[in-house]
C-alpha cells in the first residue's frame, strides 16, 4: 500500500519474514489525499540473500479515483512485472489530478459599431489534456461564461497552445463589452481573465 509517501511491499517468505510464501500481490491506495502530482518509485528486487520479491510474476492491484490519472513506467507496463533471477526492476508510478484547460491574454481587434474580432490563447489543455471546443463568450455586464446567459460563439478547435480568434456581428454601438475566452476539456470548463472593448459610434452621412 502507499501512503502518499509511505510504500509497504512484500514477497518470498523468508526467515523473520511474516509474509505468506506464497504471495504474488502488490497493492496500492490513495488512502491520503495525493497532491496535484506525485511520482512514488517502488524499487522490485530478486536477491537469494535478502529480503525482496522472488522469481514470479507479480500483479498490481490499483484504485481508480475520478479526480486523479495514474501512469505506470515500462516495469510495470499492464498492472504486472515479471522477475527472473538477478532481476532488478523499479516501478515508477505517477498520479496527477485532473485540471481545465488554462487561458490568457484576451484580446480584441477591427472594433467597429457592431462588429469585432475577439480572441484568447490556450497556455495549457488541462488534463486530459483533449480540447472538446474553445471559443469567447461576451456580455455587457461583466464575468461571462458558458452558463449565465452571456453569447458565446466558438472557434476553430485545435488541440494546440496558441492564440485563436472568433468574429462577432450584431453589437450595439457605443457599447463597452466584456469578454472571456474558454476552453473545455472532459473535466471541465476554463475561462480567461475578462477583456473589454467599446463599439464606435456610427458614422453619419451629409448629403
Amino acid at each position: 500500500t502507499i501512503n502518499k509517501s509511505v510504500v509497504n511491499h512484500g514477497g518470498t517468505k523468508v526467515p523473520s519474514d511474516f509474509l505468506p510464501i506464497n504471495l504474488t500481490t502488490l497493492a496500492w491506495d490513495y488512502s491520503v489525499e495525493p497532491p496535484v502530482q506525485n511520482t512514488i518509485n517502488i524499487p522490485i528486487v530478486f536477491s537469494p540473500t535478502s529480503m525482496a520479491l522472488g522469481p514470479s510474476t507479480y500483479t498490481f492491484l490499483t484504485t481508480s479515483d475520478p479526480s486523479y490519472s495514474l501512469t505506470l513506467s515500462s516495469d510495470c507496463t499492464g498492472n504486472s512485472v515479471t522477475l527472473n533471477n538477478g532481476d532488478t526492476k523499479v516501478c515508477n508510478i505517477t498520479y496527477e489530478q485532473y485540471y481545465v484547460p488554462v487561458l490568457t491574454t484576451p484580446t480584441s481587434a477591427s472594433v467597429s459599431s457592431s462588429t469585432a474580432t475577439l480572441g484568447a490563447t490556450v497556455t495549457s489543455l488541462g488534463l486530459p489534456s483533449t480540447l472538446t471546443v474553445r471559443g469567447i463568450c461576451y456580455n455587457t455586464t461583466g464575468s461571462p461564461t458558458l452558463t449565465n446567459g452571456a453569447t458565446c460563439v466558438t472557434a476553430t478547435l485545435a488541440q494546440t497552445l496558441n492564440p485563436y480568434t472568433v468574429s462577432v456581428t450584431g453589437l450595439t454601438a457605443s457599447t463597452t463589452y466584456y469578454y472571456r475566452g474558454y476552453a473545455t476539456n472532459s473535466t471541465g470548463t476554463g475561462y480567461s481573465s475578462d477583456g473589454t472593448f467599446t463599439t464606435t459610434n456610427p458614422s453619419s452621412t451629409c448629403n
